[in-house]
């Protein structure tokens, strides 16, 4: 998903460190529009740990690259819904877990802000469905799989059973071997 939100660059207030005339080391930054962003900062720009606080109550905390959303992060709409897991560039990618307002999850891999491979979709209170998606919004709920059934988007089944958690990589492994037979 494409995050609507950038930072801002017309500072209010400005706190912290310096360097070559542009923001350098522990400080934080107040916005015009009412944003915050506070963590580490390297050439004037958010680099390192940090969280930004939209007007809106829209929060980010975790790692930054030259500004933009990348590493472990978790992202908390104002509606509740939340992701924690890797971000690039500014969007999911990598794996992480989507936690619906009712509850729901789904625990995955994905790609460029959208499910992408290997997941699983709990719904708040019944049983848990597993699949792969082939470039799935996240707010779709149910499992996709891609044109190839339930072949997973891995050449080593044991490496994207790896990347998810216990549960669900046992299931993700029967599922692999009920599909060979």
């Amino acid at each position: 998903m494409l995050l609507a939100h950038h930072v801002v660059t017309v500072p209010v207030s400005v706190q912290g460190g310096w360097k070559d005339d542009l923001k350098h080391g522990l400080g934080k930054k107040v916005y015009a529009n009412g944003d915050t962003y506070e963590g580490l900062w390297a050439q004037g720009k958010p680099d390192g740990p940090g969280r930004y606080i939209w007007v809106d109550y829209n929060e980010y905390d975790g790692e930054w690259r030259q500004g933009r959303m990348s590493g472990q992060g978790t992202f908390v709409w104002k509606t509740g819904e939340r992701y924690d897991g890797e971000w690039k560039d500014g969007q999911e990618d990598g794996v992480g877990v989507f936690t619906f307002r009712d509850g729901s999850t789904y625990s995955g891999f994905w790609r460029s802000g959208k499910k992408h491979g290997v997941g699983i979709y709990r719904p708040g209170l019944s049983a848990s469905k597993s699949g792969t998606a082939a470039s799935d919004s996240k707010r779709s709920i149910g499992a996709s799989t891609t044109s190839g059934g339930n072949r997973p988007a891995f050449a080593d089944t044991a490496a994207a059973a790896a990347a998810l958690p216990d549960e669900a990589a046992a299931e993700y492994l029967q599922q692999q071997r009920t599909a060979q037979n």
